[in-house]
């Protein structure tokens, strides 16, 4: 489903891509110093961070589990064992050393407090469907850039990139989706600018956007028009560069239209073409069509 993932929640991956640390000479002493970045590693490139102290806050929410100062206090305090990563079997106390660890290496900061209480919520299964905007997965995002300002390395650095990235183009998506119903010739303009930032300023893309234009705009298009269409799209399209609701439902339209009913058939059930049309009529998006009810 559009606007959904499957989301691995994986804690252990994360940390093991924060990097090595000072000492490497042994298995048992990297993964030690998973907790222990270098002293001279570089600055987190502030571009690409997009939370404020007070945006931490609001994405903790009511039914978050907050450290208290005592708990923090304690923490600063603690006497960590060397070997505590290595040998430490009980989850709790493993979990209390790591987050002394955190706080006693680089204070009391916003990124420090929301990676350690992040990792202490309650686990969610390993795969569920997490919508890109929900409160569950913005809080996933700020995890990544906490710990990305704690441990600036590629890995990090390029998490940060991508997660922020499929949240700026899910907000595209719903405001595109939005839009449609509300002003058609205004989505038309801003879905050209979309396609462009997605393909670049190619005759490709003029070709796409002006047959949406047509369908959406309920204008008359001739057969020689759907032929090439359905090229394009071919060639733009496949399972590595997936067509939005859009672009797929007005290719079903360009099928329709040569009389390529087999085809139409082929590429998904028999009354798709009846519910996208019957959602249009009604001003009702396409994210909203609900395709189990026959």
């Amino acid at each position: 489903m559009r606007g959904q993932i499957v989301f691995l929640v994986c804690v252990s991956v994360a940390f093991l891509c924060w990097g090595c640390g000072e000492i490497e000479d042994t298995e048992e002493e990297s993964r030690l110093a998973t907790y222990h970045p270098p002293l001279n590693a570089p600055e987190p490139d502030k571009t690409l961070l997009r939370l404020k102290d007070e945006d931490w806050e609001k994405l903790k929410g009511e039914d978050w589990i907050a450290l208290t100062e005592e708990e923090i206090e304690e923490l600063r305090n603690l006497e960590v064992p060397q070997r505590w990563a290595f040998e430490t079997e009980d989850p709790k106390l493993f979990q209390k050393y790591r987050a002394a660890i955190f706080f006693q290496r680089f204070g009391d900061i916003p990124a420090v407090r929301y990676v350690v209480e992040y990792l202490q919520q309650p686990r969610v299964d390993a795969f569920v469907e997490v919508d890109l905007l929900s409160l569950e997965w913005m809080r996933s995002v700020a995890f990544h850039e906490a710990s990305y300002v704690l441990f600036p390395n590629a890995v990090n650095r390029r998490t940060v990139q991508e997660l922020w990235k499929q949240v700026e183009d899910e907000r595209e998506r719903r405001f595109l989706s939005q839009l449609r119903v509300e002003d058609p010739e205004a989505w038309v303009e801003r879905k050209h600018a979309s396609l462009i930032h997605r393909h670049g300023d190619i005759p490709e893309v003029g070709i796409i956007i002006e047959f949406l234009r047509k369908v959406e705009l309920r204008l008359p298009i001739t057969n020689e028009e759907c032929i090439t269409y359905i090229k394009v799209y071919d060639g733009l399209y496949d399972h590595t560069n997936v067509a939005s609701e859009y672009e797929y439902y007005a290719l079903q339209e360009a099928f329709h239209q040569l009389s390529l009913h087999q085809l139409v058939i082929l590429m998904g059930p028999n009354d798709r073409l009846e519910k996208y049309r019957d959602a249009r009529a009604a001003g009702i998006s396409f994210d909203d069509i609900d395709w189990d009810d026959n």
